[in-house]
């Protein structure tokens, strides 16, 4: 600041002394000192994190984003939703900015994983980047080819290979109706070299095969039958619902086609009345659900095969009036639900096996007309419910043996045209139910018994050709039997004196009924 000097003066005069003001000292005043403002810049909030990638394979999906490029990184934060981004679960936490990368063991990639980064910087600043998603899994897995179902020696169903990458498993749906409706799942496979499977055969079912992946994508084959048709003597048979063939009396000719073993399920073969030949196939004795076997009238010829105790079921086997020779087997006595056996007019020699005595359901036992040979086995006697029984035209030798009276519901006996010796056994007078009696062309001796002359006991009664010496007269004239009618009563060319002393006739039959 610039200072003023002022001087005053007189004239005329001595100018008084003026004495100068004395010089004012300059004050030098500071500046005020005004404190500066301090310009204070907010913190930014980081920068988006950009998720570079959503890869996924049979086992893992991972997730890879691009790490941050700022100096105050904090944290990442990784989230993941389904559908409500309400909803989003914090799966990780990073702290390092070089860790980018999450992997998921467990996933589903059929649904639309969505994930989204949040960045975190250490003045607790947060930004949520954009989302990302996996490319959603729609590609049903293919599907395989059912073919037809197939017999050998076992009913079986096979379909192609499925060739994914992410196969699952196939699953074998059966249904009692062919739009596979309440289908239930019978087997599932994870083997996808395994495609074969053998069917039950109890009853027939349609059949389809489901293949899952991994991701629980389905797909369906087309729909099967589960059953085979079978052609044996011109004619086609269900595999599985075949239980009975009935093809007698149809003019057959030629042996027995081995189409039939194939029908395992099979109970009935009827194969009687035709012109059928050879020996019986071994395949026959291993239809093990046989149960009734008919092959009576036509030419076969052959033994019986001792294989033919495997048929345990059998109920009935006829093989009557055919060409069929040598022993029977003894392990016929395994057959052991057998109730008619029927093997009349053929060849077959030898003894009667003794263990027919094993066959204790038996009711109807017949081999007439063969070339059996030795003593008569008392074992049948055994047979408590045999009522049927014909060994005549046989060459039977010995006794009659007494433990046959032990069968007591006998109602039919014929041993005629054999080598019996020997009286007739007590035993079998008192079979309660009686009613046919055929010795005749024996060699049995002895007196007749009086209880076979009892009224109403016996509708046929042949003992001609024997050695018989005595008989009670009065009893055979008071029996009411018709001796006239020798078809069914016959006692005639026996060592018997007066046999033909009795009276006959209408009236007195009538006059003996009426009293």
């Amino acid at each position: 600041m610039p200072f003023l000097l002022i001087i005053i003066g007189c004239g005329g005069s001595t100018a008084p002394v003026i004495q100068s003001e004395p010089i004012p000292k300059t004050i030098v005043v500071s500046p005020i000192e005004v404190p500066s403002i301090v310009k204070v810049v907010a913190p930014k909030p980081p920068s988006q994190i950009v998720i570079k990638s959503v890869e996924y394979d049979l086992k893992e999906m991972k997730i890879k984003w691009y790490s941050s490029n700022e100096d105050n990184f904090k944290s990442y934060s990784l989230f993941q939703y389904f559908e409500n981004p309400k909803n989003a679960t914090e799966l990780k936490v990073y702290n390092s900015i070089d860790d980018t990368t999450f992997v998921l063991d467990s996933f589903d990639p059929t649904k639309k994983n969505n994930f989204y980064i949040v960045n975190e910087n250490i003045s607790k600043l947060k930004t949520k980047g954009d989302v990302k998603s996996n490319i959603v899994e729609t590609n049903k897995p293919q599907p395989s080819t059912l073919f037809e179902a197939q017999y050998s020696n076992d009913l079986f169903i096979k379909w192609t290979m499925n060739k994914d990458n992410d196969f699952g498993f196939y699953e074998i749906l059966k249904s009692n109706n062919q739009n596979m409706v309440e289908a239930i799942s019978v087997k599932k496979v994870i083997d996808r070299e395994d495609t074969l499977y053998v069917m039950p055969m109890n009853s027939i079912h349609f059949y389809q095969i489901l293949t899952k992946d991994k991701w629980g994508l389905k797909s369906l084959s087309n729909i099967i039958k589960g059953d085979v048709l079978i052609n044996a003597l011109g004619k086609q048979f269900s595999l599985i619902e075949t239980r009975s063939v009935d093809l007698s009396n149809r003019k057959l000719v030629g042996n027995i086609p081995k189409d039939i073993a194939k029908l395992i399920n099979l109970k009935t073969l009827k194969l009687n009345n035709n012109f059928l030949d050879g020996p019986i196939p071994n395949f026959i004795y291993q239809m093990k659900n046989l149960e009734f076997i008919n092959l009576s009238n036509n030419s076969f010829y052959g033994t019986i095969s001792s294989e033919i105790e495997s048929l345990s079921n059998l109920k009935e086997l006829w093989i009557s009036n055919n060409e069929f020779s040598g022993k029977l087997p003894v392990q016929i006595g395994q057959l052991r639900k057998l109730v008619y056996l029927n093997f009349s007019k053929n060849h077959f020699e030898g003894t009667i096996p003794e263990s027919i005595g094993y066959l204790k359901e038996l009711k109807y036992l017949n081999g007439w007309s063969n070339n059996l040979t030795g003593f008569f086995p008392a074992s049948i006697g055994n047979l408590k419910q045999l009522e049927f029984l014909s060994f005549g035209s046989n060459a039977l030798i010995g006794e009659i043996p007494p433990e046959l009276g032990d069968a007591k519901k006998l109602k039919s006996i014929g041993l005629f045209e054999n080598q019996f010796i020997g009286s007739i056994p007590e035993e079998l007078t008192s079979l309660p139910l009686l009613t046919y009696l055929g010795l005749f062309d024996n060699n049995l001796d002895g007196s007749i018994p009086d209880s076979f002359f009892r009224k109403g006991r016996l509708s046929y009664l042949k003992l001609n050709n024997n050695h018989f010496t005595e008989i009670n007269h009065d009893l055979i004239c008071k029996s009411g039997l018709n001796w006239d009618n020798d078809v069914f009563f016959d006692i005639s060319k026996n060592n018997i004196a007066d046999n033909n002393k009795c009276v006959h006739g209408i009236l007195f039959n009538e006059i003996y009924n009426s009293y």
